[in-house]
């Protein structure tokens, strides 16, 4: 009984902040299920050798950070508004709010993957899985960026900051690690990615937690 009104509570907090999101709700739903679906139908109907690095590619530019989108907009004022204290009477701690849109996020990439993609890749389960983490890579630096600064600017600047200089590198083939090329032709930097994205998550919703708990007892 206390987990059914644990899920009702959090899919009305939920419900309610993608509502308050107004049309900029619709801004990763129509990248991921719009624009990158037309951007890669050419690839996916009349595949080629070098369509699966493509596709993969262009999901690993937006699919990763697009998740950003939500998570800000639902943290932006709880640091941002005034009479912002008020906003915590109903939920406390906004991680479990951070966790449940970053699932319901990658339920909506599984659409178009299984749909689209799937036949085209190789190893599409473990590209999913890259996209996966990543995504809750970006969501858990968010989160903590947001609390550690208490800054709307500072959490957008750092966080697409991450971003360019992976997009960057990656562009550019330069020596600075990037998790946008991690090549399943290569299992060991594959799986040592996602080691590395694992534990940058951990560690992001870990301290996150904190400064957020500390927000709160000091709002």
């Amino acid at each position: 009984m206390c987990i059914k009104r644990y899920i009702t509570k959090y899919l009305f907090v939920i419900y309610g902040n993608f509502k308050k999101m107004g049309c900029l709700f619709w801004i990763p739903i129509f990248i991921i299920c719009v624009f990158l679906p037309l951007v890669n139908l050419r690839d996916c109907i009349s595949p080629n050798v070098y369509s699966k690095y493509f596709i993969d590619s262009r999901n690993m530019y937006l699919i990763p950070v697009g998740v950003v989108v939500w998570i800000f907009l639902t943290l932006k004022p709880y640091v941002s508004e005034n009479g912002r204290e008020l906003l915590y009477v109903y939920t406390k701690s906004k991680l479990a709010e951070v966790l449940i849109e970053t699932v319901l996020y990658n339920i909506m990439v599984l659409i178009p993957f299984i749909i689209l993609y799937a036949r085209v890749l190789d190893d599409p389960i473990l590209i999913y899985i890259k996209y996966l983490i990543c995504s809750f890579m970006f969501a858990s630096i968010t989160y903590l960026v947001i609390f550690l600064f208490n800054s709307v600017n500072i959490c957008i600047m750092f966080v697409f900051g991450v971003y360019i200089i992976e997009l960057l590198s990656y562009l550019g083939n330069l020596s600075f690690p990037t998790f946008f090329n991690m090549s399943l032709s290569n299992y060991y930097n594959y799986f040592t990615g996602l080691v590395v994205m694992m534990i940058i998550t951990v560690v992001s919703v870990i301290v996150g937690k904190h400064f957020n708990n500390y927000y709160i007892s000091y709002e």
